[in-house]
């Protein structure tokens, strides 16, 4: 187990959990501090599972569990990034009927994400842990990209539309998005089905 990588990934969670959690003391009631706390609790979900995934001190199972839980916890980040940058463009809460369709999108990724279409498999041989992908590891993807391009649409509408704290909080918001979002997709989806390992994964908990 490695000390040094343990406690960064700990003193990483615990920032970013205690970012949402200021956050939500603020304005408890408020949906947007909801959304950026529920964002942050699933970022945290996300680091612990992937260092769960390629740690070999654990048992196989753990692997897998925590395999699966990172994808599922990817995605919840997505959409979260997604619904959070339409409560802050539009300034209102999501309505009834985009509630039902986002929750229905949730369950069914959710649900396609804990298993081994989209996950794949852990498995161990002599030369350590190796791991498969499922065949809808492409939709997977796709829909992650298609919820952060969703996510740079709002941000830029509210970048045209806003006042000028508005659109520079817009602009932070919209660019830290994006850099911290392509750099773990490329690192934990698209290199390694490129590549067919998944090397560069250990990377991605580090632009979170």
């Amino acid at each position: 187990m490695d000390i040094v990588k343990l406690e960064v990934i700990a003193i990483t969670c615990v920032i970013n959990v205690f970012l949402g959690f200021f956050t939500l003391l603020r304005a408890p009631r408020a949906t947007i501090n909801r959304i950026f706390f529920a964002l942050t609790l699933s970022v945290s979900v996300w680091i612990i599972s992937n260092y769960l995934v390629e740690e070999t001190s654990v048992t196989l199972m753990v692997n897998n569990v925590s395999n699966r839980l990172a994808y599922l916890a990817g995605f919840l980040c997505l959409l979260l990034v997604a619904i959070f940058s339409y409560s802050f463009s539009r300034s209102r809460n999501i309505t009834g009927k985009a509630k039902w369709y986002i929750t229905g999108l949730s369950v069914v990724f959710g649900m396609l994400s804990l298993t081994t279409l989209i996950a794949g498999t852990v498995y161990r041989t002599e030369k350590g842990l190796e791991f498969t992908v499922g065949p809808l590891i492409t939709v997977y993807t796709a829909v992650l990209l298609a919820l952060l391009a969703f996510s740079i649409y709002l941000l830029r509408s509210a970048i045209k539309r806003g006042n000028v704290i508005v659109k520079l909080q817009a602009q932070i918001i919209m660019w830290g998005f994006i850099l911290s979002v392509s750099l773990v997709l490329l690192m934990n989806l698209i290199m390694p089905t490129i590549l067919g390992n998944f090397d560069t994964a250990k990377f991605g908990p580090l632009f979170t």
